[in-house]
């Protein structure tokens, strides 16, 4: 598949910070460290592990400031192919870490328009049953 993002950077993963659903990916570059966060089954589909040499790929094809909500919203028609209208916050929880913070924010959303389908990944998967 071909890859829209510009930037690629050679690194080597340094920690994996895993929960149920999440994974925080520490990878260490020529110039410091990076991290990311990706789901926890892509962790276990990659087999990857502290050591593995891999490359961190950064989209910035423009840049922007949009408050959450906006980037919410955002997302879910890129990823999802879906309109939605983002309601109260609902849960809100922050990570902190010798090398910084992250923090997760939970929204209501209605989806006002479209059927949620994988525009990146190949399968859609409900987290919880």
């Amino acid at each position: 598949m071909e890859q829209s993002i510009r930037n690629e950077i050679p690194c080597t993963v340094k920690e994996i910070i895993s929960d149920k659903v999440l994974s925080e990916i520490i990878v260490e570059t020529r110039i410091g460290e990076m991290a990311a966060v990706i789901t926890t089954r892509s962790v276990q589909d990659m087999g990857l592990k502290v050591g593995d040499r891999v490359a961190a790929l950064v989209k910035a094809t423009k840049s922007r400031t949009e408050t959450p909500e906006e980037c919410l919203a955002r997302e879910l028609d890129e990823e999802l192919g879906i309109l939605t209208r983002t309601g109260e916050k609902c849960a809100e929880r922050l990570h902190r870490y010798d090398h910084g913070n992250f923090r997760i924010v939970a929204y209501l959303v209605d989806c006002i328009a479209g059927e949620p389908r994988p525009n990146v990944h190949d399968q859609l998967q409900r987290p919880y049953s």
